[in-house]
């Protein structure tokens, strides 16, 4: 154990950046994942002080869920109090009391296919984790309610392999998290392993620029390639498409460059225009499917190497400001909005902050039927099917990250310094991953 959770000076370790590309594609557009959800071995001990990674006998529990609902510890409900372990009355100097911090150790083993790329694991822990694989430390990181994922690539053997992922309830981050709900603890998310071609597609920014008439717009595409292999010598060649919702193709686009060196990342600007649009809108909430294909080419020989997908949707906002005293307002594809919100904490009775896909839907199909078209994440990013399903049926998302100090606002973070990069990186995080989404709004 490397006592991570109590260091305030760190709060990641190993953590690969945030990006908005999603998961790799084969040929035939299928998912180079394999899901790690199911049984897994768990112990838990009521302190840190008792923890040992190498117990003699384990319990078994489901991922994701959170083990205050699985027999184990207590659920704590809070508002502006927060729970004992942490010392908020002297918050200069966060600290974290082991005696009365939880932990829990999860453990299963997992085979991988032939693969020549990297391989990476993603997952959520509420509230921090320490990643290890075949009983090698990999890293480390905080920031509840964000996916974390680590490449794993270097600790993997042939055969069958380890992973063990130790759950702390409270970190020094904790003093961060003092949303006004249920305090739960555990892998509440899915767990991934992601299959990583050696040149891929690092990361994908999508947005447009729309015309005044709000029918023709220009496609904008920034994209980032990666190399971890062996120089390429062939031409490394982007090509982004759009489908409309009927496989039509509505624009596409090329970027070439000449070879690219073991270790590089290639940065890919893309600029292309599209005619007679539909736009996304909280009625009519209007996708496209965007293709962004990664292929090696040595004249007429073209060798594929990644593919991602993601939906995208057309739509303008700007604020229209106070004019001859009238107050300043929003629009939404030329038309002044009204937002009709509610606030939503990712919770079910059942399954605390697990909660499945179909529950999910239903919440947001509940509230089409009643009218209400906008979503406030409070007070944290929310599964990715959340954002998804957003998409698809028009609700527009007040996108929030992982940051709510509550009871002790007056003191935490205000200006301390020490607390100015983990703030940024939380922010940073969210913006990263989620900004492809049509549904948020801001």
């Amino acid at each position: 154990m490397e006592h991570y959770f109590n260091n305030p000076d760190v709060y990641c370790l190993n953590v690969q950046p945030k990006h908005g590309a999603g998961f790799p594609l084969d040929e035939k557009g299928e998912a180079k994942t394999i899901s790690l959800n199911g049984e897994w071995n768990f112990k838990f001990y009521v302190s840190t002080t008792l923890l040992n990674l190498q117990p003699e006998n384990w319990d078994t529990i489901s991922v994701p869920s959170n083990w205050q609902l699985k027999g184990y510890d207590k659920p704590i409900y809070t508002n502006i109090r927060f729970p004992k372990p942490i010392d908020s009355r002297h918050c200069s100097k966060p600290h974290i009391d082991e005696a009365e911090n939880p932990c829990g150790v999860y453990m299963r083993k997992f085979s991988i296919p032939k693969h020549d790329g990297s391989v990476h694991i993603n997952f959520a822990a509420n509230s921090g984790a320490e990643l290890y694989i075949n009983d090698n430390f990999v890293g480390y990181s905080e920031d509840t309610f964000d996916y974390q994922e680590y490449d794993i690539t270097s600790f993997l053997k042939d055969g069958e392999n380890e992973v063990k992922i130790v759950v702390f309830r409270y970190t020094t981050g904790s003093y961060l998290e003092d949303q006004d709900m249920w305090r739960l603890s555990g892998l509440f998310r899915d767990v991934t392993l992601i299959l990583l071609p050696p040149v891929r597609i690092e990361d994908i920014y999508a947005r447009s620029e729309l015309g005044d008439d709000l029918k023709n717009a220009t496609l904008l595409l920034d994209a980032k390639v990666k190399n971890v292999c062996d120089n390429v010598t062939e031409d490394v060649k982007i090509v982004a498409e759009l489908f409309d919702a009927d496989g039509n193709v509505a624009c596409k686009a090329e970027f070439t460059q000449v070879g690219l060196d073991k270790g590089e990342t290639l940065p890919v600007k893309i600029s292309e225009s599209v005619e007679n649009i539909r736009l996304w809108s909280s009625e009519d909430p209007y996708l496209y499917t965007l293709r962004v294909t990664l292929t090696a080419e040595r004249g007429k020989t073209s060798k594929f190497m990644d593919m991602r997908e993601l939906k995208f949707g057309f739509r303008k906002i700007d604020i229209v400001p106070s004019i001859d005293g009238k107050e300043p307002y929003i629009r939404f594809n030329g038309q002044k909005l009204k937002i009709r919100g509610v606030n939503r904490h990712e919770f079910h009775p059942d399954f605390g902050h697990a909660v499945p896909k179909e529950y999910t839907e239903a919440d947001i199909l509940l509230l089409k039927r009643n009218n209400v078209n906008s979503i406030r994440t409070s007070h944290y990013p929310n599964s990715r099917h959340f954002y998804e399903l957003c998409d698809k049926y028009g609700i527009m998302v007040m996108s929030e990250n992982n940051l709510e100090t509550h009871g002790i606002a007056t003191k935490v973070p205000r200006s301390d310094k020490r607390w100015t990069e983990q703030c940024c990186w939380r922010m940073r995080n969210m913006v990263s991953t989620y900004r492809n989404h049509p549904c948020i709004l801001f």
